[in-house]
């Protein structure tokens, strides 16, 4: 995973082999219960903590402005993130954050 100074958006990072951990996001917005938006993010290799507030949530507001009504006063509850690993002898992390406040370098350490 690569911090925001080593990042080039103009590269491709398909190196064979790889020379970072590359990886995709799953994401869903549910509003009263009801699944509003879902998409996937794919072939990341900028470190979340960077990638959320330079792209990611920017781009869940824009999209959420223009699905939810504006004298809607949405505001975010929590959010979930699930990180699924494909080594056995790592675990899958849940967790619960307040908001869209995560605490991205606890949900790296799992990748």
């Amino acid at each position: 995973i690569l911090a925001l100074y080593l990042w080039d958006d103009e590269k491709t990072y398909g190196d064979d082999p790889p020379n970072c951990i590359h990886y995709a996001i799953e994401w869903t917005v549910t509003l009263n219960g009801k699944l509003i938006l879902k998409d996937t993010e794919q072939n990341l290799v900028l470190a979340l903590t960077f990638y959320w507030p330079q792209y990611l949530k920017p781009k869940l507001e824009k999209l959420l402005r223009k699905k939810v009504s504006s004298n809607k006063g949405v505001t975010p509850d929590d959010t979930n993130v699930v990180i699924s690993v494909t080594d056995q002898s790592e675990r899958d992390l849940t967790r619960r954050f307040d908001e869209t406040e995560i605490e991205w370098p606890v949900v790296e350490k799992q990748l």
